[in-house]
This record gives structure tokens, C-alpha cells and sequence, in this order.
């Protein structure tokens, strides 16, 4: 009788375990329609333009969009880009092999470690040269030393 009992129960639970849903996928055998790839590509510009690639002059502490190297300028000219460095301040030189043109201290809007972006206008006056290098730098925080110097040669329009 008890074999019997075992038995009953062993085919009772095969029999269960049987029936369970077990979420197995069966095989797809549906033919799916064929797929037209001209449907599911966007469409292209008949005449593309070509991608302008913006130049960048850049070191560890400064990347400079504008002015370009051998930029012509005349007068003034903008100084554009972005800055990575002690409390977003920084400064440049502006010199003609002669004289200092012009010279000052910058902002950006965010301090190392973060980039921060800056855009100035720099005029000049009393070039004697057609050539000039504009230099960016960090001052040291310890003794005001330029650091992360930064030249960009640049073509003067209009000279003495």
C-alpha cells in the first residue's frame, strides 16, 4: 500500500509539474514581411554641406576659438574660448615685438576644475609691426608668475 501511495504522489506531481506555465517563448514561425530599407532611412539632404571644423588653439589650462592663428585684426578683434583655471581669473598680453599693445584680466564663468566659458573684445592701438602674438595666461596663485602660457600669432592690418 505504500508503494502505491508513493507512486500515486510521484505521478501527481510530475503531472503538476507539467502543467505549470513556464513563459517559454515558442519559436516564431510567422514569416515577417520583408523590410524596405528606403522606409526606415531618414532622408539625406540632397547637397550636404560640408562640416566646418572649428579650430581650436589649446593647452592644459586654455582652449581659444577666436582669433584663429594668422588672423588678420585691426584695431580689435575677439577673444573667445574657454578656461580651466584658479578662481576663473586670468590674463593676456597683447605685444608687436615692439610694444605691449594691450593687456588685461578676464573672467570666465567658472573656475578649475570645471571649464569655463569667456568672450571679450580686445582693442589696440600703436602697432609698429604687422606682426603680433597674443599670450594668455594664468597668473600664479603664489607669486603672480605666468603660467600656462598660451601664444597665438596673429597678422596686424593697419601699422605705424
Amino acid at each position: 500500500m505504500k508503494k502505491q501511495s508513493v507512486l500515486l504522489i510521484a505521478i501527481i506531481v510530475l503531472i503538476a509539474s507539467g502543467c505549470q506555465n513556464k513563459n517559454t517563448a515558442a519559436p516564431d514561425t510567422q514569416e515577417k514581411p520583408p523590410v524596405n530599407e528606403e522606409q526606415n532611412t531618414p532622408e539625406k539632404p540632397q547637397n550636404p554641406e560640408p562640416k566646418q571644423e572649428m579650430k581650436v588653439v589649446e593647452n592644459e589650462a586654455f582652449k581659444i576659438t577666436s582669433p584663429i592663428p594668422e588672423q588678420t585684426v585691426d584695431g580689435s578683434f575677439i577673444l573667445e574660448g574657454q578656461a580651466r583655471v584658479f578662481e576663473a581669473s586670468f590674463q593676456y598680453r597683447l605685444e608687436d615685438g615692439h610694444n605691449v599693445l594691450a593687456e588685461g584680466h578676464i573672467m570666465a564663468d567658472a573656475g578649475a576644475p570645471e571649464w569655463g566659458n569667456f568672450k571679450v573684445e580686445i582693442t589696440y592701438t600703436g602697432a609698429t609691426s604687422p606682426h603680433a602674438v597674443l599670450t594668455i595666461f594664468e597668473g600664479s596663485p603664489k607669486d603672480g608668475s605666468p603660467q600656462h602660457e598660451l601664444h597665438i600669432p596673429l597678422t596686424i592690418q593697419t601699422y605705424e
